[in-house]
């Protein structure tokens, strides 16, 4: 039925939230951040997660660009905890994209599951994650080999859910839209995006709080072997 598999990367495949759990606690410890913010790592690392959620829900709609995201995610998260250090802050956040892109962790059986698809069908990363970092995080958790194209939304143009990106991505890849599956843990970009160019879709829902109509819907990676 599908000839080609579309994935999200950031908490689909590569395992956002260690990865960036482990990268703020590393530097809370190097910046002495718990005696200049008044709190514990958890804290500053809860705060953090609200924030650039935030952020990227911005980035989305086109309310902000790139450059205000990475360069005022510290400032505030600072605020939060009614604290400013603007150097501060880009000294952090430079620190923060070195490091964090290069952890390895994936979510789990992500690696099994490729492993399974690769030799079945071309697969494609369609992420709306910025280039640089995007190509750090694939290559230092062994995700390149698996996949024939990686679309961002910088090098597309756009972002999910616009049509334009995915139609881009169909194009790249020389598929149909009803011979694709997208698979995203995001309702409105991966999902809604998809539907919107006819691409049967995977909502992949680990913690059940979310609710779509998607085509599929799965809690865990490795039931996609079944499907598959």
């Amino acid at each position: 039925m599908y000839t080609h598999l579309f994935f999200d990367l950031d908490h689909t495949l590569w395992d956002f939230d260690r990865n960036s759990a482990e990268t703020l606690q590393e530097l809370f410890v190097s910046f002495s951040l718990g005696e200049k913010l008044d709190c514990t790592v958890e804290e500053f690392t809860i705060v953090y997660s609200e924030v650039i959620k935030e952020m990227w829900a911005l980035y989305d709609q086109k309310l902000i660009d790139k450059d205000t995201l990475r360069h005022t995610r510290f400032d505030r998260v600072f605020a939060r905890f009614g604290f400013q250090d603007k150097q501060l802050s880009l000294q952090i956040n430079e620190e923060y994209l070195s490091i964090c892109p290069r952890k390895p962790h994936l979510i789990k059986h992500a690696q099994e599951l490729l492993e399974y698809l690769a030799p079945k069908y071309p697969m494609s990363l369609l992420t709306n994650g910025f280039k640089e970092s995007q190509q750090l995080k694939i290559h230092h958790s062994g995700l390149k080999p698996f996949f024939t194209s990686v679309v961002t939304s910088e090098c597309s143009g756009f972002s999910k859910p616009d049509e334009r990106m995915f139609h881009y991505a169909l194009e790249k890849a020389k598929a149909k839209p009803e011979h694709c599956l997208m698979i995203g843990d995001n309702p409105f970009s991966d999902i809604e995006g998809a539907r919107r160019v006819r691409i049967d879709q995977v909502f992949f829902n680990p913690s059940g709080a979310e609710k779509t109509t998607a085509t599929f819907e799965i809690g865990c990676l490795s039931e996609l072997k079944k499907m598959l």
